[in-house]
Order: structure tokens, then C-alpha cells, then sequence
């Protein structure tokens, strides 16, 4: 009988402590889920969602402080890297104009022609911020800009190209006609007679003669009218979407990531200033809990809010390690684009990226969202660095290599006094079986260094 009592008891025993450990497991299971959860949000948010999520944090824990600014961590570890090593090459193009916060439109384009290797093109870039008027335009023809400057037309169409491609995109153009151009050429929903109409009939646009734009084309003017529609949603100034945001409220970008060359390398700096400005007042944190030795509630509530601290500090260097291992397969993938400052881009999917650094193309796509990075040739979004290939733009059959060589062809057989548009050139190819969409020609007209028709134009 004792022995059927003592096994019933130690049975009882073994179920108790066998539900506590599952008990225990279904607790940390469910801790590890959470702490994943909220390692992938805050790897998903951009520097100035991120720093609110941090305030929200602090708000809400009274052991948790927060320091620097996110600029004054950047501007530190600039400043550190300047320090303990001399040969940054391209990262020496950040000087202390680059490194403060942008507050005017036209820091903002200075801040980025500074990224830009310096030479003749890059001083050029600098002097025609003095001519542009108040809606981004210059005015000055392209010969009396020549004159002014005394520098060739060559190197003046180079500078001005590059300009117009910097953000604001459109900077630098002739007025809105060519504005208009570049804003249909790089939407890919743009309607078939958009670009078509800015260019061959402005004059007669602005003058409102849709009739004969109508009867030109040999179309209907319920069309020509369909084109207005759209045109209406089409920026008139390249200033106007952010002379607000920079000269108001004194917005400025801060990027994620920095990109540089030593020794042959390309090396990579994370500005994960948030993990400077985050810390817990420990000592605060161990005279509430001398204070409360004796009430195991208050005891509870401070080691909660520890835990909550050391999980947010688990999941701001799981950040900053994805991020970085992503950089580095990005890099891996995209070494040519690099070293050709941005000039031959690669075909990449998230995909390729998630298989080199193993982990699910999801979480590369959240670390890439709204992710700045600094290169020796500008400040890039991360997501532009992906591609779509020349398959999923409907050339299963098509090589790369030949839709490149036909349009190096057809542009060297060109009238240079009437350059092909990129539109002209995606109907040309049309013709020759190449189904593009005009924002892809733009893309490999790029790749081969060829400037826009625009750019092209000899007068």
C-alpha cells in the first residue's frame, strides 16, 4: 500500500514538473517570438521612424535614456573613422558642409555633388547652382552657358546630365517641356502618346490646340483629353515637391550605411547611432530595487522593464548585423557598379541576396525598405540597387547583350539633329521583337553611357 502510494505520489510529482517545464518551454517559445517579431519591425523601420520608435520606448520605461542625436552620433563617427585611419579615399568627400544637417535646397544638391569624386565636372556641377532660377530650371541655352563658364560643350552636357538626375530629379533642366520629358520617361505607366505629345507638339499644348494635336496623330481629342488628365499629375517645378520639406522644416536624410574603397576593398560603416543615444540607468534602477526588497510586486515590475531594455538592445545589433550582412552580399553581387561609380548596374533579386546571407528574402526585403547608403558617387536608396532582369521584363529569348548593341545601333545611325527619344527607341525595338518598357530602355541606354536625346541634340 505505501509503495502504491509513493509511485502515485512521485507519478503526480513527474506530471507536475512535466507540465511546469511545458509550461515553461510554451513561455519561452512565446518570449523568443516576440523578441523575433520586434527585431523585424525595427530592422524594417527608416532613421526617423526608428528614432520615434526609440522615444516611445523611453516613454514608456523609466530606466531608458536616450542621448545624442542621430546627426551627432553620424557626425562622430565620421569623425572617429577620420581618426583612425587617413585613407578613407572616397569617404574624405564627405567635408563638414557634407556632414551637417541639409537646410536648404540648395545644400541638399551640394550635399551630393560632394560625393562625387572632385574634378573639372564636379566644380562644374557647383557653378551652375548659381544659374538656376527659383523653380530649378537654367534658362541659359547650353552655347551661352558655354561661353559663360568657358568650359567645352561636352563637359557642360556631362555636368548637366548628372544633375538632372540628382534629387530633386529634374534639377537643371531648360524650362517644363524638358521636365515633363524626364518625368514621363522614368513612369512606366505613363499613357502610349505622353511623351510623344511633350515632345513634338508643346508649343500647340500650351496654346491648347488639341484639335490639331488630335488630327496630327490621326487620333480622337477624347484621347488628346486623356492625356491632359495625366499631365495635370505631372510636377511643374522640379523645386516644388521639397523646397517645403528642406527650407521649412529642415529635413534631411540620414543614411544607413556609408561604402567605401581601401586597400582594393570596399568596407562598410553602419551608422547605427541609435545604439549610442539608447542606455539604462542602472543606478536608478538599483536603488528602486533596494527599496522595494520586500514587495515582490515592485521587484517584478523592475526586472520586466530590464528585460524589456535588454531585448531592445538585442534587437538594435540584430539591425545593425542584418544590415551589414545584406550590404556585403549586395556588394558581392553588385562589385561592377561599384567600382564603375553606378555606371553598370547588375540584375539582382532579393532572392540572391537572401541566399548568400541565408536567411528569407522577406527579411531582405524589410532591411532594404527606405535604407539610404553613401557611396563615392552619391546618396542612394538601397531598393534602387535591385533590378528587374531582362526575363521578368518579358525578354525570356532576348539576350542582354543584343538588346545593348541594337540600341548602341540605332543611336549611331541617328539624325543628331533630331536624336531618338527613349520613346522612339523602345518603337524601334518593338519593331525588332524586343517588348521593353520605355523606363527599361532609359535604364540600358544608361548603362551604356549614352546621354538622353536631349543630351544628344547638336545644334
Amino acid at each position: 500500500m505505501k509503495q502504491t502510494f509513493g509511485t502515485s505520489l512521485g507519478q503526480s510529482i513527474q506530471k507536475q514538473q512535466s507540465h511546469q517545464a511545458k509550461h515553461d518551454q510554451s513561455q519561452t517559445q512565446k518570449m523568443m517570438n516576440q523578441q523575433q517579431m520586434r527585431s523585424l519591425h525595427m530592422l524594417e523601420l527608416a532613421q526617423d521612424a526608428l528614432q520615434d520608435y526609440l522615444v516611445e520606448q523611453m516613454e514608456g520605461n523609466p530606466f531608458i535614456e536616450l542621448a545624442d542625436s542621430p546627426m551627432e552620433s553620424l557626425e562622430n563617427i565620421y569623425d572617429l573613422s577620420r581618426e583612425e585611419n587617413s585613407n578613407l579615399g572616397e569617404l574624405s568627400l564627405f567635408d563638414t558642409l557634407a556632414d551637417r544637417p541639409i537646410i536648404t535646397i540648395r545644400d541638399h544638391l551640394l550635399h551630393q555633388i560632394l560625393c562625387y569624386r572632385d574634378g573639372d565636372i564636379r566644380r562644374l556641377m557647383i557653378d551652375l547652382l548659381d544659374y538656376l532660377d527659383d523653380d530649378g530650371y537654367i534658362k541659359l541655352s547650353p552655347a551661352d552657358l558655354s561661353n559663360q563658364l568657358k568650359v567645352s560643350q561636352v563637359l557642360l552636357s556631362d555636368a548637366l546630365e548628372l544633375l538632372k538626375n540628382l534629387d530633386p530629379a529634374g534639377i537643371a533642366c531648360q524650362g517644363l517641356q524638358e521636365y515633363w520629358l524626364l518625368q514621363i520617361e522614368q513612369d512606366s505607366q505613363a499613357p502610349d502618346l505622353a511623351y510623344l505629345v511633350v515632345e513634338s507638339y508643346f508649343e500647340a499644348l500650351t496654346k491648347r490646340e488639341f484639335s490639331f494635336i488630335a488630327d496630327s496623330l490621326q487620333v480622337d481629342v477624347a484621347d488628346i483629353n486623356h492625356l491632359l488628365t495625366y499631365y495635370k499629375r505631372l510636377s511643374t517645378s522640379p523645386m516644388s515637391l521639397y523646397r517645403n520639406q528642406f527650407e521649412e522644416s529642415k529635413a534631411y536624410i540620414i543614411p544607413d550605411l556609408t561604402i567605401y574603397k581601401e586597400d582594393g576593398d570596399f568596407k562598410t560603416i553602419y551608422h547605427g547611432g541609435q545604439k549610442g543615444q539608447i542606455s539604462f540607468n542602472q543606478s536608478y534602477y538599483n536603488r528602486m530595487f533596494k527599496e522595494s526588497a520586500h514587495d515582490q510586486e515592485v521587484q517584478d515590475y523592475l526586472k520586466n522593464h530590464k528585460s524589456e531594455y535588454q531585448a531592445l538592445i538585442a534587437s538594435l545589433n540584430k539591425r545593425e548585423e542584418t544590415l551589414l550582412k545584406v550590404m556585403e552580399a549586395i556588394v558581392t553581387i553588385q562589385k561592377n557598379y561599384f567600382l564603375s561609380n553606378g555606371a553598370h548596374l547588375q540584375d539582382m533579386r532579393l532572392q540572391d541576396v537572401a541566399e548568400i546571407c541565408k536567411i528569407h528574402s522577406s527579411t531582405v526585403s524589410r532591411a532594404i525598405k527606405d535604407k539610404y547608403i553613401y557611396t563615392s558617387f552619391g546618396m542612394l536608396r538601397l531598393a534602387s540597387l535591385f533590378s528587374k532582369t531582362a526575363h521578368q521584363e518579358g525578354q525570356e529569348n532576348k539576350q542582354l547583350s543584343e538588346v545593348h548593341q541594337l540600341i548602341k545601333q540605332l543611336i549611331d545611325q541617328e539624325d543628331k539633329q533630331k536624336p531618338l527619344s527613349d520613346q522612339k527607341l523602345q518603337i524601334q525595338l518593338e519593331k525588332e521583337g524586343y517588348q521593353l518598357s520605355r523606363r527599361v530602355v532609359a535604364k540600358y541606354r544608361e548603362e551604356l553611357g549614352i546621354a538622353s536625346s536631349q543630351g544628344r541634340k547638336q545644334r
